[in-house]
């Protein structure tokens, strides 16, 4: 196997957010809103664990999820739009991706024989938590430049800036939970599903993006432009693969 590129590119960049999955197996981590979606409670602090189990504590209140929000979920990009079929199905950790020399993801497996394969992490308040967790989304239909090597409190990153395009697909899009709100997002599942009102509403020119090199995970997406420049999330990587008390 070869080393991880000292100059990333963007091709470089979306198979790292393929890669989750396949990255690690145990997280715990503070989740920031920024600049107007902040949550009632403040920062939300979470343990997760590999596959579907998620400790979570914001402010006073707490709580545990198990489980995928779907029974059955699978996104693999380049396959089309997301398949929802009932019926139990693989972790990712059960199977083998198509990887590059590097390591990183080339293909993601939708199924392996006749059982699909479950990507989601637990969800806690809202889908853009599972996408954030594992950022696939931004692996297609989005333009990456200015890609670049940063540090984040002394964890490497990948980072760029990100457009959406025609052909993003969102882990829940129509305006809801992307993690990159767009207009592409907005007609990502379909333009009869959209509001004829919200067909007028503003969104950022582009997106500040940076990407755990460790773990595949989104540690910030900031909004550059448009009516809340600087709105977003970060998030601060405690632990990664160490023992989490359930």
């Amino acid at each position: 196997m070869t080393a991880l590129p000292a100059h990333p590119t963007a091709d470089d960049l979306r198979a790292l957010c393929r890669s989750s999955p396949w990255r690690w197996t145990t997280l715990h981590l503070v989740h920031r809103e920024v600049g107007g979606k902040e949550r009632p409670g403040g920062d939300t602090e979470a343990w997760v664990v590999r596959p579907g189990w998620t400790r979570w504590v914001r402010g006073d209140a707490s709580g545990v999820e198990t489980g995928v929000p779907y029974s059955r979920v699978t996104m693999s990009i380049g396959a089309g739009a997301p398949a929802i079929e009932p019926g139990p199905g693989l972790s990712p950790q059960e199977v083998e991706p198509e990887r590059r020399d590097d390591g990183l993801v080339l293909t993601r497996p939708g199924r392996v024989g006749p059982r699909w394969v479950d990507y989601d992490d637990p969800l806690v308040g809202s889908f853009r938590w599972v996408a954030m967790l594992d950022p696939v989304e931004l692996a297609a239909g989005v333009e990456m430049s200015d890609v670049r090597v940063e540090q984040r409190d002394g964890r490497p990153t990948w980072a760029a800036t990100l457009r959406p395009h025609d052909g993003y697909l969102p882990r829940c899009g129509g305006d809801c939970c992307e993690l990159l709100p767009s207009v592409a997002g907005l007609f990502s599942e379909g333009e009869e599903n959209v509001p004829h009102d919200w067909q007028e509403r503003a969104y950022p020119e582009a997106f500040d993006v940076a990407v755990d090199v460790a773990t595949g995970v989104a540690v910030r997406v900031r909004e550059l432009g448009g009516v809340t420049p600087g709105a977003g999330f970060e998030n601060d990587l405690l632990a990664v693969d160490a023992a989490v008390e359930r």
